[in-house]
């Protein structure tokens, strides 16, 4: 929304104890009843309602599409190249089970190396594939790749600091991953990633976080 320029009103669900209004919003696009009701959702002005991260960023970026930033590559060739990359990111660093290392399953070592391991993928990709100079895989332009990431990357790099003293930038930098750590660098610069995410004392939070772990 910040990065398409869209004005609109953040409503915060409490996913313990959601509302009927919220699920029923939920099940009016998915009507399978043993899903979880879950956000994101997107409710516009006209009550048209859509779920799923991904599906409602790319329902903004046709809709508004020259309002704002852009958020995708004009060529079919660059709209491929950031889906894959977060196939390999989900695939990667941002694979659910990472976050047994919070949870503290497991040696650090092992789950080290595994990183590094995934870090070096990432690295390697983008390196093959930037564009340009800019920091982003396409090159200046903040897309689809960098905003499917971001949660998961302000996430990291706070908890497993703090839970497991893994600092997520200190490993590029130590392991030679310039292009990765400059990646990561600019996407949690990005002003609409500061705004958007929460403080860092929410997101270690243990409480919150077992919270948050049991209802993934």
């Amino acid at each position: 929304m910040l990065e398409k320029k869209l004005p609109y009103e953040l409503n915060k669900v409490d996913l313990t104890n959601k509302s009927a209004d919220f699920v029923d919003a939920y099940r009016s696009v998915n009507p399978e009843e043993t899903l979880t009701a879950k956000v994101p959702m997107v409710t516009m002005p006209d009550g048209f309602t859509m779920i799923e991260s991904d599906v409602v960023v790319d329902y903004l970026i046709a809709k508004y599409h020259g309002k704002g930033a852009e958020l995708m590559p004009d060529s079919p060739e660059g709209w491929a190249l950031v889906r894959l990359f977060i196939e390999l990111f989900d695939k990667t660093v941002g694979d659910v089970h990472m976050l047994e290392w919070v949870r503290g399953e497991g040696t650090k070592t092992t789950y080290t190396m595994e990183l590094v391991k995934h870090l070096r993928t990432l690295d390697a990709f983008l390196q093959v594939h930037q564009t340009g100079d800019g920091p982003f895989l396409c090159g200046d332009a903040f897309t689809l790749a960098e905003i499917h990431a971001a949660p998961l990357l302000t996430r990291a790099v706070a908890q497993w600091e703090y839970f497991q003293d893994i600092k997520l930038l200190m490993v590029c930098e130590e392991m030679n991953f310039p292009r990765l750590e400059k990646w990561i660098k600019a996407v949690l610069a990005r002003p609409s990633v500061v705004e958007t995410s929460e403080s860092i004392e929410m997101l270690i939070d243990e409480e919150r976080f077992k919270l948050v772990w049991k209802l993934f």
